[in-house]
């Protein structure tokens, strides 16, 4: 998840750049509060886990909280 200002150019730069393999999200002018809403610091962003509907169903933390939502809701 990244927000961004103004636009969405730097975003793409750095995704081409970077090379990031994953759908990036984006809170373009804070327009959705993603920031305030999941506690994030001002600098840098964050990793969700995303349903099918587009919603954000779990912050995640580090990879054993993955693990863990995924065994909580997949039965594993």
């Amino acid at each position: 998840m990244a927000r961004e200002y103004d636009g969405l150019d730097d975003m793409r730069l750095a995704i081409e750049k970077d090379g990031y393999p994953w759908v990036q999200l984006y809170d373009l002018d804070n327009a959705e509060g993603v920031w305030d809403l999941y506690g994030l610091s001002t600098a840098g962003g964050g990793i969700f886990l995303i349903d099918r509907e587009g919603r954000i169903v779990e912050k995640v933390a580090d990879i054993e909280s993955v693990r863990n939502y995924l065994e909580e809701h997949l039965g594993r």
